[in-house]
């Protein structure tokens, strides 16, 4: 079986060759829907380039697919639609390459903004790229450098257009002969092509040619010969073409000439038409080997041909190649005022495209420098950035911290506060509990002393028409009567224990009434306990019409001093 992510890319690739085959609606917008992120990706750049020319049909179906993504609410995705609509915007709104630049650099504050390091590190790409073209070197390098390095920290692996990136990465380090660090993003490319957004056949090719360039002809032809086998698997004629041309030269390099011509003579019978260019070069190559085989009629006509193909080889970069072949063929044939001035032109040819190469490497070092400069500030900046961010933050913690404490220890505080307060209130409590039923008992005492007095005086009542000595009579029930009057230390006793359970009771009726005398202040006070008129009479000592005539006394007192005066409502206040 297959492992389940090989499903997936089998998939994916099926839908994908379908859509470069078949004309796009908008409406296919919607099978997005079915796709993962990394998967709309690519649907999308495959979609832009397969209809590239037509500028209505991509900017509609990104429109589409930015309306698909919002009403689904899929922020990257649309952060990333919106960049492609940038990318074609200052393509197709703009011919000239400042004009597009500076476009382009107006959008720059919005994506430093985005909060997916890869949209910022794409679209720093892009304006590299467009700095580059425009020879603005700095800046080139600038944005160059932090598109990369941004990439490398997230992981090529995890970017499904990758191969784009690494692949301008190759171009950048190949223009300024930095062909060992363009052989590394080449391969990268190769490596992380996984949607093959780009041709594997041109990926190999460039490493090919890139290995070229610094002698090691084992890995060039390794390169060339893959490029032609993988070209055939796809069909592709052109890069069979191209690979074998390539494989031929650098068998001409190597000094084998008659090996070389096969392969050279493949490429420009497969590519005289499609690429002339690239097959005007390569019958130099096919001029040189025949020279060096003392083919010189032969050589003669592939020196005409290629001029056919490209008549203005002074001012192309293979023009070295053309005068270096001319200069052999007429030294060959016996010519040398031909020969020598051949090669003068092709010393004044090498000295030009010298100079123009070390200025290019001379203001790339100084780009470099620049650019590296500016990274470093950059870094110092978003360093000082986090250094005064880490202070804020260790600020703001001590300062969480000290108010936690300062809460902390004010909440203990009260927390004890509350703890004294309540043990306080239930010591009170306790003690107005135990006054409470002292004060109760010490009544429930006086009541049934009451009771007792009460029954003895109606017994001594009832046997005093039997008793001769009436006088002794009277004279004990006196007495017992007497027994239960508040005198003044059973009226301290009781007024002890009275205060613990209202305490201020005495104060405040005295301080609101000063001229209360001391047996209506006992009257007050009994009444404040509630007891019964009976009750109350026997402890004073009076009958129960005194004790009436008493509280009305009282009363008509105290409301000379506070109109309607009720007497019940004035005790429960006090």
């Amino acid at each position: 079986m297959f492992p389940h992510s090989l499903i997936r890319l089998i998939n994916c690739s099926l839908w994908l060759a379908c859509l470069l085959t078949a004309r796009l609606s908008i409406a296919q917008v919607q099978t997005m829907d079915t796709m993962q992120t990394d998967e709309r990706i690519v649907f999308l750049r495959a979609v832009s380039r397969k209809y590239f020319a037509d500028t209505t049909k991509v900017m509609a179906m990104l429109d589409s697919a930015r309306t698909f993504c919002e009403d689904r609410d899929d922020a990257f995705m649309v952060w990333y639609v919106t960049l492609l609509q940038v990318h074609y915007q200052y393509i197709y709104q703009h011919n000239e390459l400042p004009q597009k630049i500076a476009f382009l650099k107006s959008k720059q504050a919005y994506f430093d903004q985005s909060p997916y390091p890869v949209i910022r590190a794409t679209y720093y790409c892009h304006l590299s790229n467009e700095y580059f073209r425009n020879l603005e070197f700095t800046e080139a390098f600038k944005f160059y450098f932090r598109s990369r390095q941004i990439f490398e920290q997230i992981g090529y692996q995890d970017i499904p257009e990758a191969v784009d990136y690494l692949y301008y990465f190759f171009r950048f380090h190949y223009y300024f002969e930095d062909y060992r660090t363009a052989i590394h993003y080449v391969s990268l490319a190769e490596k992380y092509n996984k949607w093959k957004l780009i041709a594997d056949w041109f990926l190999i090719n460039n490493r090919g040619v890139a290995y070229l360039k610094i002698n090691d002809y084992s890995n060039a032809k390794k390169a060339f010969l893959e490029t032609i086998a993988v070209a055939k698997a796809g069909h592709n004629d052109t890069y069979v073409g191209i690979g074998s041309g390539n494989y031929g030269n650098t068998l001409r390099l190597e000094g084998k000439f008659k090996e070389s011509l096969p392969y050279l003579y493949k490429d420009v019978a497969i590519n005289e038409k499609e690429v002339p260019d690239n097959s005007a070069i390569t019958c130099l190559y096919i001029a040189y080997s025949l020279i060096k085989l003392d083919s010189l009629a032969k050589a003669q006509t592939y020196i005409k041909r290629s001029l056919q193909l490209q008549p203005n080889w002074f001012w192309s970069n293979y023009g070295p190649m053309y005068y270096e072949v001319n200069a052999l063929y007429y030294q060959k044939a016996g010519n040398l005022e031909a020969a020598i001035r051949y090669k003068d032109s092709l010393v004044v040819k090498k000295d030009s495209l010298r100079r123009i190469f070390d200025n290019r490497l001379l203001a790339a070092a100084q780009a470099q420098m620049a650019a590296e400069k500016y990274l470093n500030d950059l870094a110092n900046i978003e360093a000082e950035k986090d250094n005064a961010l880490l202070r804020r933050n260790i600020f703001i913690a001590v300062l969480v911290i000290v108010t936690i404490a300062i809460i902390y220890a004010v909440n203990q505080r009260r927390k004890r506060e509350k703890q004294a307060q309540e043990a306080e209130k239930k010591r009170a409590d306790d003690l107005l509990a135990h006054a409470t039923e002292q004060l109760a008992l010490y009544m429930e005492n006086l009541k049934d002393k009451n009771e007792l007095i009460e029954k003895m005086t109606l017994e001594l009542t009832q046997s005093e028409s039997h008793s001769p000595e009436a006088a002794i009579v009277d004279t004990r029930i006196e007495s017992l009567r007497q027994s239960v009057i508040l005198t003044e230390t059973n009226w301290l006793e009781f007024k002890q224990l009275f205060e613990r359970v209202y305490p201020h009771f005495f104060d405040n009726l005295l301080t609101k009434y000063q001229d209360l005398t001391p047996a209506e202040v006992r009257l007050l006070a009994l009444l404040k306990l509630n007891i019964a008129s009976r009750e109350m009479a026997y402890m004073l000592g009076v009958s129960i019409e005194s004790l009436r005539k008493s509280r009305y006394r009282l009363r008509k007192k105290l409301e000379t001093q506070q109109a309607d005066t009720d007497l019940r409502g004035l005790i429960e206040h006090l």
